[in-house]
C-alpha cells in the first residue's frame, strides 16, 4: 500500500485511460469520523491525568469544532488535529490495529465493502481519499486491499506529534487538487472514473469524476446531487 501526497508516485501506474473510484472514508465507507479516532487514542494514554483532561477538553472544544467544519473542512481539520499535540508518533502507530479492529472495522456499513469490490471487478481501481490521518487509514486499506491511499500527515518533532499537518491538507478542493493529479500521473480516465462522498466539504471531488455517487449525503450535498442529477446511495451499519 503507498500513501500518495502532493506528488503522486508513479508506481504502479495505470496505462492511459484508466478507471479509478475515489472513496472517502468518513460517513461514507463508515460511520465514524474523526473524533472517534483521538477519543480512542486519549482514552488509552498512559497517564491518568491525561487521558482525564484530553477528553475533557475535547467535549469543551466540540462547539468551536463543529462551527469550524461548517464554515471551512480545511480550518476544522487543522485546529481538531492541534489536539494530537505531544503523542507519540510511536503511539499513535502502534495503537492503529486496535483501534481498526474495535471502533473502524464493526462501523464499517454493509454494502461499503461490497460495492468497492463489485467495482474493483469492473476494472475501476480504488483509492482512499480521506481527511482522516494516515495511521488511521493504513489497516483498513490492507483489509480492503486498497493500493493508493490519499491521507493528511501530521508534522512531528523528536518522535511527537507536532499539532501540525503537513501539506496539502487534504480537505475539499484540495482532494480534488489530489485527485487530478493522482490521474495525470497514473493515467486514469476521470471522466469516466467513480466517487464516493457524504458531505459537502467533498463537493469538488464529486464534481472531478464523471460518475459521482453521494452515499448518505447532509442535507446541503443532498440538495447538490439533486440539482445535478447525481445518484444518492443510503448504507447502512452492520
Amino acid at each position: 500500500m503507498s500513501v500518495h501526497h502532493s506528488s503522486p508516485a508513479a508506481s504502479g501506474a495505470a496505462t492511459d485511460g484508466g478507471l479509478a473510484a475515489f472513496y472517502d472514508l468518513d460517513g461514507t465507507l463508515a460511520e465514524c469520523d474523526v473524533t472517534d479516532a483521538y477519543r480512542f487514542y486519549a482514552a488509552r494514554l498512559p497517564r491518568l491525568s491525561e487521558r482525564a483532561w484530553r477528553l475533557a477538553e475535547l467535549a469543551l472544544r466540540a462547539p468551536a469544532y463543529l462551527a469550524a467544519e461548517l464554515l471551512d473542512r480545511r480550518l476544522f481539520n487543522e485546529q481538531f488535529f492541534a489536539a494530537y499535540a505531544g503523542i507519540s508518533r510511536d503511539r499513535l502507530e502502534d495503537l492503529a490495529e486496535s483501534f481498526f479492529v474495535e471502533v473502524l472495522q464493526p462501523r464499517v456499513y454493509v454494502e461499503a465493502h461490497d460495492l468497492l469490490e463489485r467495482n474493483r471487478e469492473r476494472g475501476y481501481e480504488p483509492i482512499l481519499v480521506t481527511g482522516s490521518p494516515d495511521f488511521v487509514v493504513r489497516p483498513l486499506a490492507r483489509a480492503w486491499r486498497v493500493t493508493h491511499v490519499a491521507a493528511n500527515r501530521f508534522a512531528f518533532h523528536d518522535g511527537r506529534a507536532t499539532g501540525r499537518l503537513r501539506h496539502p491538507v487534504l480537505a475539499g478542493a484540495e482532494k480534488a487538487e489530489w485527485m487530478r493529479r493522482f490521474a495525470a500521473t497514473h493515467g486514469i480516465a476521470l471522466e469516466r472514473s467513480l466517487a464516493y462522498a457524504d458531505s459537502i466539504a467533498d463537493l469538488p471531488m464529486l464534481a472531478e469524476v464523471g460518475r459521482p455517487y453521494a452515499v448518505n449525503p447532509d442535507l446541503r450535498l443532498r440538495a447538490a446531487a439533486r440539482a445535478r442529477q447525481w445518484p444518492t446511495l443510503h448504507f447502512e451499519r452492520r
